[in-house]
């Protein structure tokens, strides 16, 4: 053995006598085994340079870098990927380990599982050690010594972006560079394959240094459409060096493509040839077939030049004169392929740029964007003299690649300049180009372009939201698979000033940035950072800055700005400014300083005096246990604070565009001013919480509201997150995050494929994206006569004396709700705001709910008692009303004289067994409570008492003018669905229902008429129609559950109508019949659907005008249902443009909603669609009925 390779031997032996780091495991060996897989389905465009390779395939071990993480989670993004990339150009078949770290920390994904499959895999040889991304020296000295260990016996070893600077040194570097490493190779980026490519002897075997920033196995490269014609040479670099370094490389080989120097072509000039030099180095003649192709840079068009069939003889060089037509001006790739009875035996590319005189000097715009219905002017410039009869073809392409308008203009000599106007319409695409080419002899000499921007905000619609997106060129791929789930708008980061993504505009996707995050920590004074929201000038300036680095965005088309998640609900601080707002709102919530006095105690002359107890207590905390009020009155304001911050911004977004929607997510829940929320923040998307039934009755529609999800792995678990916002009225649906491996699932594999549960999850909201989730838009949610009160006042008095020893009112509100949700029945959620404003009315409501309600206003015990004297009923759990609305505490309830009941004491919680028996409203009720909180210090006075828990009475019932007043008088010890306790709660709400007279649209229960636990009845209205859904929930954590994420035994359920109606079965995809009832079976977390009709459907049709459509016209696809003239419910359609090839493009997918059963659907054809035969299809949601209409190309 040779010296060099003997010291290369003891060097790698060295490394591993040093010892491994112990790490502790964070996933199972199962989902890391899934994590680092490469397989893949997802086939993008690509050119297959070495597949088929004669040689045979390369056993590879990719060592691929996931980022500067732990090993518990990584956001791979498209690292893996790019591993996906190279194996469908070349045969390189084998596995990934993926890595990460950052510093003096590096560990392998899946920590100890992954170190002991990464142990495990190399044990098994392979040809080829590939080291994607980061140093070889961050693995452990043991993994370096196993891998170059069986490197020394002959293995190859890559390493893209950083070398194996212990063992690539200059003593093994092999000089001259191998040929087959880097001849005919285009230039890229300004440098020749030389410039990156370093060879090296490692024992028997070789290595390769790739000098480039790697992500992966190849550069990052930010998406441009260049890039993506770019990316496949990039693979051809790596391809070669993985090839020769396996000892794979061919003897044949192309040795130059013109010389190895870029092609310069004039394409006046004729006998454009390019010369291609090949050669064998073999001991044997052979003979190849030769294909070549010209391949433009600027879009990727590839047009195959030919095969040559060439006897290459041993040792002797052949050349063949490749004939480039006249192409267009611009830059492109000559790709040279050889081919002989065993495969692919060699490849390569050169670089030819094509000139042309006269032609087009440049494409400007009069602006960067425009909206629909606004023009835009481009501006072409001419070059050099135009002959006779040349043609200025201007044209506009969409993000599709459609030419969607064009115009010939005949350019007059002496005119260079030329402007044509487009007016965009709503067949524009977020990006459009405009294209100025020069059309001579039929040919195109030149093109020129220029691209402008067409908001597109997708506001008013139904909507799937992606947390971030890659903006690599293959990012590109990314988005547009996204985009087959339905995913339409992606929230990024733009904390700074960022220009539109282009990966995302190319793939037509709205954005919701995320422009900031508000929190409220504070400087050693206790102000506010980074500044005081009442200091103006410097907050109106923070605000202005924040707003202002999102101009560029505006241009692209934002769905909703976010001021961020994870914030806070309240702030306030001690800043002289905030301090005399919050004088401010005091005066405005007391009127006069004697009113406040008398709620605090206190002997302020005026506001202006007004101070903190203690400048270090900016929340009044001490006060919690001394002067409710003064607390209360600091945690209001600190809430108010919030939304006049965010109304800024509000205001704000709304100068930069008019159409802005604004507000923050993933914050907020129980125990915010809802009252303030809902008519400050236009966008709202907080954490899944009870806080959702108050935005559902109560947001505008316009407005956005969501919630996040994705923090789950089965696909049970995912559409239950899914559909709940659907059963919760939400427009949209957000997902955490597009990638990601280990204690989270991103939405794709690392290969860019769909995990098995995203998978079943898009199946589930497959009629969400074809028509549910805009017709439940456009339709109005139905409650059950039953209204629930929520005020901020009684939601935070839960702090107060020994509230919390009775029962939370987040949890009071929670088993109320749940329990009527179980009946099969719906509350309305009613804020002190909309009480104010007189939303509780008699005509609408038989029941008012008051769930630990233990504070209100004069006001709003005026109403109470008004609807209970026409006629409604109020049911109120503990302590209702013992606070005022400031929580003052008082001596005599507010609501007592209501509830016909006398006071003793504060309230004394006890816990004690409830027994009701009595007769109420005609019913009789025997009822079993084993432990129950109850207020010890009710007594009777003017209310009947109909049961007892020990000697204080409970379930006291006050008739009072046409109405009742109930109070319980205890809260139920709630367990699990099936207890005791929450059975007779259930049973006893029934019977409070029942003799109120509320009622829902239909009657949900299980087949015996009982309740169905763990479920909820939602209905909509539209027109004389229901659409109704029974939802069976997953129990389930919402974030990260450690079990209950698989689905049990499907639960029997009974539907019951007033009248017979044509019932529509969403997930059976068929008609039931005309029926007063539906037996059915509800899988968890899966609802089913049903549309309710006075009538049967009894057809869909769909026609085109007359004759061919005009190239560049819109038309109209006229859509109809078979249904009464007199109709007034709105349908929903999904519509697909079927191509020639059987395929529906992204374009050409909408939901269409058909009012009155009619809809007019505008449709074109593009200057450059496909020949052939085109169908529209259309398929009604409910009915599932299918109808198509066809027209032709040309």
């Amino acid at each position: 053995m040779k010296r060099w390779q003997t010291l290369f031997i003891l060097e790698i032996t060295l490394l591993s006598l040093r010892g491994l780091p112990s790490f502790s495991a964070s996933i199972d060996a199962k989902e890391v085994e899934e994590d680092n897989s490469l397989a893949s389905t997802l086939v993008t465009p690509h050119e297959p340079w070495g597949k088929g390779w004669a040689g045979g395939p390369a056993r590879t071990l990719f060592f691929v870098y996931t980022g500067p993480y732990d090993g518990t989670w990584e956001d791979t993004g498209t690292r893996v990927r790019e591993v996906v990339e190279l194996q469908q150009r070349f045969d390189l078949p084998g596995d990934a380990v993926l890595f990460c770290g950052k510093g003096d920390n590096w560990v392998f994904h899946g920590l100890r599982d992954g170190e002991d499959r990464a142990e495990r895999l190399l044990k098994k040889p392979y040809d080829l050690y590939v080291i994607a991304g980061f140093p070889l020296d961050k693995l452990h000295p043991k993994f370096q010594y196993l891998i170059l260990e069986q490197v020394a016996k002959g293995a190859g070893l890559v390493c893209c972006g950083s070398s194996a600077k212990d063992f690539m040194v200059a003593r093994r570097k092999i000089d001259p560079t191998p040929s087959a490493l880097i001849n005919s190779l285009p230039v890229l980026d300004a440098k020749t394959a030389a410039q990156y490519v370093t060879a090296y002897r490692l024992g028997k075997g070789r290595g390769v240094w790739l000098n480039y920033g790697a992500q992966s196995v190849g550069p990052r490269r930010e998406f441009s459409y260049r890039g993506l014609t770019e990316y496949d040479y990039w693979m051809a670099l790596v391809g070669r060096a993985a090839l020769w370094a396996a000892g794979n490389e061919s003897p044949v080989g192309i040795d130059a493509i013109n010389g190895d120097k870029p092609a310069a072509l004039d394409r006046a000039s004729h006998g454009n040839n390019v010369e291609v030099v090949l050669s064998n180095g073999g001991e044997q003649s052979t003979s190849v077939i030769v294909v070549t192709a010209l391949r433009r840079a600027s879009d990727g068009m590839k047009q195959t030049l030919g095969a040559t069939k060439l006897v290459l003889e041993a040792g002797k060089p052949a050349s063949l004169k490749v004939n480039i037509p006249a192409a267009r001006a611009g830059d492109y790739f000559l790709d040279v392929v050889a081919r002989d009875s065993r495969g692919v035996v060699a490849f390569g590319a050169g670089n030819v740029t094509v000139s042309s005189e006269p032609g087009i000097e440049k494409v400007e715009v009069d602006r960067t964007f425009v909206e629909r219905g606004q023009a835009i002017n481009a501006t072409a410039t001419l070059r050099g003299d135009v002959p006779a009869g040349a043609v200025l073809r201007m044209r506009l392409r969409d993000s599709y690649d459609r030419i969607v308008w064009q115009r010939d203009i005949s350019p007059e000599k002496g005119q260079p300049t030329h402007t044509v106007e487009y007016r965009a319409d709503g067949f524009a695409t977020i990006l459009m180009r405009v294209e100025a080419a020069l059309v001579v002899g039929g040919q195109e000499a030149d093109m020129k372009d220029a691209d402008f921007s067409v908001p597109k905000r997708r506001q008013g619609q139904m909507n799937f939201v992606m947390w971030d997106a890659p903006l690599d060129v293959l990012g590109y791929y990314t988005w547009r698979q996204l985009q087959e789930a339905g995913m339409g708008v992606c929230l990024l980061g733009s904390f700074s000033k960022r220009p539109q993504p282009e990966a995302l505009r190319a793939c037509d996707a709205s954005l919701a940035p995320y422009s900031t995050r508000i929190l409220d920590p504070k400087d050693d004074n206790g102000y506010m950072q980074p500044v005081c929201w009442n200091d103006d000038p410097a907050a109106s300036e923070y605000v202005r800055k924040i707003v202002d680095n999102q101009s560029d965005l505006r241009e692209q088309g934002v769905f909703v700005y976010s001021l961020g998640d994870e914030g806070v609900t309240k702030g306030c601080c001690v800043h002289p400014k905030c301090l005399a707002a919050y004088r401010q709102w005091l005066q405005g919530q007391y009127g006069t300083i004697q009113k406040l006095n008398n709620s605090w105690s206190t002997t302020y002359k005026t506001f202006d005096d007004v101070n903190l107890l203690n400048p270090e207590d900016n929340m009044e905390i001490q006060a919690r246990k001394t002067c409710f009020p003064r607390w209360y009155d600091r945690e209001a304001f600190a809430r108010y604070n919030l939304m006049q911050f965010s109304k800024r911004f509000v205001d704000a977004y709304r100068r930069l565009d008019p159409e802005s929607l604004c507000g923050f997510e993933g914050t907020g829940g129980f125990g915010d001013d809802y009252d303030a929320i809902l008519t400050g923040n236009t966008f709202y998307g907080p954490y899944p919480s009870i806080g959702d039934d108050i935005v559902r009755w109560n947001y505008p529609r316009e407005r956005v509201r969501s919630n996040w999800m994705g923090y789950s792995k089965t696909g049970d678990a995912l559409s239950d997150a899914a559909w709940r916002m659907m059963m919760k009225g939400m427009d949209s649906i957000w997902y955490w995050m597009w990638s990601g491996i280990g204690s989270w699932r991103g939405y794709l594999r690392p290969t860019l494929d769909f995990w098995p549960a995203i998978d079943d999850l898009m199946k589930e909201m497959q009629p969400v994206r074809e028509g549910l989730g805009d017709l439940i838009l456009q339709s109005e949610m139905r409650h059950s006569g039953i209204a629930i009160f929520y005020s901020l006042p009684s939601a935070l008095s839960g702090q107060l004396e020994n509230s919390g020893a009775f029962v939370s009112p987040e949890t009071a509100h929670i088993n109320f709700l749940n329990v009527t949700s179980e009946l099969g029945m719906d509350a309305k959620y009613l804020t002190s705001a909309m009480l104010n404003r007189g939303a509780l009315q008699n005509e609408e409501f038989q029941v008012l709910l008051l769930p630990m309600t233990q504070a209100l206003s004069i006001p709003e015990c005026d109403i109470i008692r008004r609807f209970v004297e026409n006629g409604g009923t109020v049911i109120a759990d503990v302590r209702p009303g013992v606070y005022d609305d400031h929580c003052k505490p008082l001596q005599t309830g507010s609501l007592d004289a209501l509830f016909g009941i006398k006071r003793t004491g504060r309230g004394t919680p006890v816990e004690a067994a409830v027994s009701v028996k009595g007769e109420l409203g005609g019913r009789t009720l025997r009822l079993q409570f084993p432990q129950a909180k109850v207020d010890s210090d009710v007594q009777l006075d003017s209310a009947q008492a109909l049961g007892v828990a020990d000697k204080t009475p409970v379930l006291l019932v006050n008739r009072v003018g046409k109405g009742r007043a109930i109070l319980l008088n205890f809260h139920p010890q709630f367990g699990r669905s099936t207890d005791l306790a929450t059975t007779a709660m259930r049973d006893l709400l029934k019977t409070l229902y029942n003799v109120a007279g509320a009622r829902g649209a239909i009657t949900a229960t299980d087949p015996a008429g009982g309740a169905m636990p763990v479920t909820e009845t939602r209905v909509w209205q539209n027109g004389d129609s229901l659409v109704f859904g029974l939802w069976r929930r997953m129990e389930n954590a919402w974030f990260g559950p450690k079990s209950g994420t698989v689905a049990g035994e499907p639960q029997p359920a009974r539907v019951s109508l007033d009248k017979p109606s044509y019932i529509y079965d969403l997930r059976a995809h068929k008609c039931l019949g005309s029926v007063t009832q539906i037996n059915t079976r509800l899988k968890w977390g899966r609802p089913n659907f049903y549309l309710s009709l006075p009538y049967e459907i009894k057809g869909l049709r769909v026609t085109l005008p007359a004759g061919t459509p005009k190239v560049g016209q819109p038309f109209v696809a006229s859509i109809s249902l078979n249904i009464p003239p007199t109709a007034k419910e709105k349908f929903a359609c999904w519509v697909q443009v079927v191509d020639p090839e059987g395929k529906s493009p992204l374009w050409g997918r909408q939901v269409v909603l058909l009012a009155k059963g009619k809809a007019q659907l505008p449709l074109m054809t593009a200057f450059n669609d496909r020949p052939g035969k085109w169908r529209v299809r259309v398929k009604e949601l409910f009915s599932n009925t299918t109808v198509e209409a066809s027209w032709t190309v040309q």
